[in-house]
């Protein structure tokens, strides 16, 4: 079957969204004594059962798919938030021209005008998230689209606060559906692993609308300041509404690009979801986080335009002033999302992202109003607060399933902010203007007990997770599954090879894993669910090159015949922010680990461009190419044989002068600061603990591959072999210099080949004894029981097929940073370098020991030499 081509005819758009969904969890069997707690499927499952019950597709297809649905989904929903947020702020916008002068409010009035909005919002809730359910999303959000278009055109007539009151009522009412549909549309559509970043976007979009509408603004105010027709504040409102009208015929265009169903829901309401919903506790949390969110938005939303006028700014100066509160939003969103994604946890940085807006908060009510300059910076802090709302839907809208306790989930949760946004102006009193310092000491309040609710909610979901393993662990399945649905592409594919034989080796049947992913099942019903504590793999997170290459139509060579690609395995990669106990369990268990960005980038391109300006006295690489490419000239690449290759084709430093620059490279400085490396050091004292004080053997091999040079790629073997003065305790670094894909020659391991080797080791000594050979000669590698140059076999394919049992071979994509840590006994081997773009695979073997126990004290004798025996 061919790998680009889908087994049934595509459906339409939304339709392959739901097959997607689908297949990245592990497979839905159509059939057969299917067990469910649920008799509604939702759509999705129709869709599958139509289709014939499992649909493979390629992961080109699965890119083209959600390349088309971010343009004809995520865009629009864009496009619609930036509208929304530039009609909501319209009223703040025209405060600053005058607005309550020109329409004679008095008192609270003006901050009625903002709470209305979220008045009507929190009393249309209800009907907003029924119609959810029951209508085509699509149609929804584009009737109110409109309807909210309308009536801000409108408000511009509105002459006195009745007029005001009522246009904001409305505009309540049509725009109370936009964000819980936009949560609902999001969860139907993207991944869990997808969503967040999506969700992300149309915040940014939001944020686009505070610098972008003061501006507007800004012009407007200045076109009819000395007219007699209209009065600024109108021509903001007809400005705006305009926009947001002359938008609504495009989405309608879009919309019709999708004419059936839209994503994974079903259209019945469930009340066994809806009481579920009340009955859990993760409800009234995320509630309370909300309103805490919401309140000081609400009000510094509304009264920011006059707390910064109070700073003594005129009125466009005023309006100008609020244009870097929306890049401040942006580029607190963009921050946040990195470091989440660097250190893999969601809570601990929205904790901390609530505590910059307390401090700003608290500068605002201490600081002298005769600074305005430190009353804006202040100001600027305290908008950080901007990020907080953003990345708790990213959260939140994670951790509930089934499509009834998800809309409620949400309308609860919107509730909660709407209440909150009514609230905040309110404690903004205009008797104290321009200081509002109740509203500021409010506002600092709910920060404080927001930070308390994310640190409990992280707390709270770990507690949970580790109720779903309990009873995973019951119904016969491993107790450590790990969730797919956060994992990069790359990720998933390569842990669904280990989960299945995780599941084969537990005698649970992997077709009934996940077997109740469209069943709509809440997630207390469904054993399976797994509740978000981590940020979702980036897909540059752990690149492995699935766009280029499967892991099955691999084409790998060692120096004797193909690995046939049945036999080949990706090996799952660790981020450097794993937890030390999950390392030390990879380490220990499979005797291999693979730490992503164990080495800041730039420290090991600059070595890889040391080591090429060095090398290139002889002429090795590409005319035009700089060193740290390091791309091959493509002519005789047996005459370029580095160290550790050149032996084997009868290479000499004095007949080569590739590997005699090769050598020398191992003396040089820069080499051996990068072998000290103290990230590296700092991971090895990670994964050995117990080691007290550690040695770097200074015996290193810096070891070049180049492209297309037959006969040079590492054959077979175990470490140990070279290593036999001590016990194997030692630890090896395998560190890539630079990025090598699965067709660049990196190492290759097979898999749970620790018990191989160790009883191929116990043969050998047992050979040795029976032979009589002296210490020194069984400590050798190259003794008379060993094959050629100390190696196994130079047969990769053959050696796993036969000695190994039929294990596999473990591939990886290697990026500069990555470091391969492995046992002594671990069995690898290295492919031919077919790099199709001619790049040198460059690459280093550190080795680690004990220095209180015994270790190989050969190895710390001098640098590498051909011929010494090691």
């Amino acid at each position: 079957m061919s790998s680009d081509k889908a087994q049934i005819t595509p459906a339409p758009i939304e339709d392959e969204k739901a097959l997607h969904e689908h297949i990245d969890a592990p497979a839905l069997e159509s059939g057969h004594g299917k067990r469910t707690a649920n008799h509604q499927l939702d759509d999705a499952a129709r869709l599958l059962a139509e289709a014939g019950g499992h649909v493979e597709y390629s992961h080109a297809d699965g890119k083209r798919v959600l390349r088309m649905i971010d343009f004809y989904v995520c865009l629009p929903m864009c496009l619609t938030y930036f509208i929304q947020q530039m009609d909501k702020s319209s009223v703040s916008y025209a405060a600053v021209f005058n607005l309550q002068t020109e329409t004679g409010l008095v008192g609270t009035q003006y901050s009625w005008l903002s709470s209305i909005v979220y008045v009507a919002q929190l009393v249309c809730q209800p009907l907003s998230s029924y119609a959810l359910i029951v209508f085509p999303v699509k149609y929804w959000v584009i009737f109110n689209f409109a309807a909210w278009s309308i009536v801000t055109l409108c408000t511009s007539a509105a002459k006195n606060f009745t007029g005001l009151v009522i246009a904001r009522l409305f505009l309540g009412m049509f725009e109370a559906t936009i964000l819980p549909s936009f949560i609902l549309i999001t969860q139907m559509w993207w991944l869990r692993r997808e969503q967040s970043y999506r969700t992300i976007a149309y915040q940014i979009a939001n944020s686009c609308a505070a610098i972008i509408g003061p501006l507007l603004s800004y012009a407007i105010g200045k076109a009819v300041s000395n007219g007699n027709v209209l009065r600024p504040y109108q021509g903001i409102f007809i400005f705006i509404g305009a926009i947001s009208l002359a938008f609504v015929p495009s989405l309608i265009a879009i919309e019709r690009l999708r004419e059936n169903n839209t994503g994974t829901k079903t259209s019945k309401w469930k009340w066994e979801q809806f009481w579920e919903t009340y009955k859990d506790p993760k409800t009234y949390m995320w509630a309370g986080m909300w309103f805490c969110a919401a309140c000081p938005s609400g009000g510094i939303g509304a009264f920011g335009g006059l707390i910064t006028k109070g700073f003594g700014f005129d009125t466009f100066t005023t309006i100008l002033m609020q244009m870097p509160t929306g890049g401040i939003g942006i580029v607190a969103l963009l921050l946040s999302i990195y470091i989440t994604n660097r250190i893999k946890m969601r809570w601990p940085v929205l904790a901390v992202v609530t505590l910059f807006p307390i401090a700003g908060a608290l500068g605002l009510t201490q600081v002298s109003h005769a600074y305005p300059g430190a009353l804006m910076a202040c100001y600027y802090v305290a908008y950080l607060f901007s990020a907080i709302q953003p990345l708790l839907i990213s959260w939140c809208n994670l951790n509930a399933a089934g499509t009834t306790k998800r809309v409620v989930t949400t309308a609860t949760m919107f509730g909660a902010l709407t209440v909150g946004n009514i609230v905040g102006p309110q404690v903004y009193l205009s008797k104290e203007a321009p200081y509002y310092h109740t509203g500021l000491y409010v506002d600092i309040g709910c920060w404080c007990v927001e930070f308390i609710l994310i640190v409990s909610m992280g707390f709270y979901l770990r507690h949970l997770n580790k109720k779903q393993e309990a009873r995973r662990v019951a119904m016969g399945m491993p107790a450590n599954i790990k969730d797919i649905s956060i994992m990069s592409v790359a990720e998933a594919e390569a842990y669904k090879v280990e989960l299945t034989e995780m599941m084969t080796r537990s005698g649970f049947d992997m077709s009934h894993f996940n077997e109740n992913s469209f069943d709509d099942m809440t997630d207390w019903e469904n054993p399976n669910f797994m509740y978000v504590l981590r940020s979702p793999s980036h897909p540059g997170t752990i690149r492995v090159r699935i766009d280029c290459y499967k892991v099955g139509e691999l084409k790998l060579e060692s120096n004797i015949g193909e690995i046939s690609s049945s036999m080949l395995r990706w090996l799952v990669p660790l981020p450097a922010t794993a937890s030390d106990d999950e390392i030390r369990r990879e380490y220990e268990t499979k005797g291999v680990v693979h730490i992503k960005g164990v080495i800041p980038r730039k420290t090991v391109l600059a070595m890889r461009a040391k080591y090429f300006e060095f090398m290139d006295a002889c002429g090795v690489l590409k005319e035009g190419t700089s060193p740290v490419e390091g791309i091959f000239h493509g002519n005789n690449p047996r005459s370029y044989t580095g160290p550790g290759n050149a032996s084997g084709l009868g290479n000499t430093p004095e007949s080569c002068e590739y590997l005699r620059l090769g050598i020398e490279a191992h003396k040089q400085q820069w080499a051996d600061d990068f072998a000290n490396d103290e990230n590296l050091a700092r991971m090895v004292g990670r994964i050995k603990p117990e080691w007290k004080n550690r040695v770097l053997f200074k015996r290193q091999l810096l070891r070049s591959n180049i492209p297309n040079s037959e006969g040079t790629a590492t054959q077979v073997h175990y470490d140990q072999i070279f290593l036999r003065a001590a016990p194997p305790t030692s630890l090896t670094a395998w560190v890539p210099i630079g990025d090598c894909g699965p067709l660049s020659g990196g190492l290759l391991y097979l898999e749970d080949s620790v018990p191989v080797a160790t009883e191929i080791e116990e043969g050998f000594t047992k050979m040795s004894t029976d032979k009589g050979l002296s210490d020194t000669e069984r400590m050798s590698a190259f003794n008379l029981n060993m094959g050629h140059r100390g190696m196994l076999a130079a047969d990769a394919g053959a050696f796993a097929r036969n000695e190994g049992g039929g294990r596999n071979w473990l591939v990886g994509d290697y990026e500069a940073g990555d470091v391969v840590f492995h046992h002594p006994l671990m069995i690898h081997a290295s492919s031919v370098n077919r790099d199709p773009n001619g790049v040198i695979r460059l690459a280093t073997d550190l080795r680690f020991a004990n220095a209180d126990a015994p270790y190989d004290e050969r190895w710390c004798k001098g640098f590498f030499v051909p011929g010494d025996g090691l």
